[in-house]
């Protein structure tokens, strides 16, 4: 894609907010690892699992905390980009293939199933999370609903609202009847 393509490239913040919780919340996993490694080399006390957990959390806290999301409007596709500890990757979803962006609610049970969700937004910025609902082919060819949880610009919006008419900054209950309708044997429900 050629960069005069783009029509506009947004990119994460980072708020000196959420930098000090999770910074404090890594320094906590680091202690505990510390004491792990104290426990098992002064006391001969030996917990692999108490080691790996700690290990874990703090690899998802740093994880979460240094990746870098980059949103570009191409001219036929909306593209995600990645950046992180284990390398990039590139999410890109045709525009003809949304069904709608809708504001972030959490809820227990959704109308519609969703196979795959991709969390695209950063734990450090502070923006609002937003939902991308599409339909894009599975494994096996059959088309599948998925979304993109991402966290982008008011000027990403009004840019995607353009063009993307009616579709941005829906509602979810209207992204959830278009995903239903589209289903192959939605006249038989």
């Amino acid at each position: 894609m050629k960069a005069e393509e783009k029509l506009v490239t947004d990119t994460s913040q980072v708020t000196r907010k959420n930098l000090i919780v999770m910074s404090v919340g890594a320094g906590l996993f680091v202690l505990l690892l510390a004491a792990s490694a104290y426990k098992w080399y002064a006391w001969n006390y030996r917990n692999p699992v108490e080691v790996f957990i700690n290990v874990m959390f703090l690899y998802v806290l740093v994880e979460r905390a240094q990746a870098r999301y980059i949103t570009e409007m191409g001219p036929k596709a909306l593209r995600f980009t990645k950046k992180s500890l284990l390398g990039s990757t590139v999410y890109e979803v045709p525009y003809k293939d949304i069904f709608g962006i809708y504001r972030y609610k959490a809820q227990l049970v959704r109308a519609v199933k969703f196979r795959h969700t991709y969390r695209l937004n950063s734990a450090l910025d502070n923006r609002t999370v937003w939902v991308l609902a599409y339909r894009a082919p599975g494994k096996k060819g059959k088309m599948e609903n998925r979304r993109i949880y991402f966290k982008t610009s008011d000027a990403m919006l009004d840019a995607l609202a353009e063009k993307l008419p009616n579709k941005v900054r829906a509602n979810e209950e209207q992204v959830a009847v278009e995903l239903l309708k589209a289903e192959p044997d939605w006249d038989k429900k």
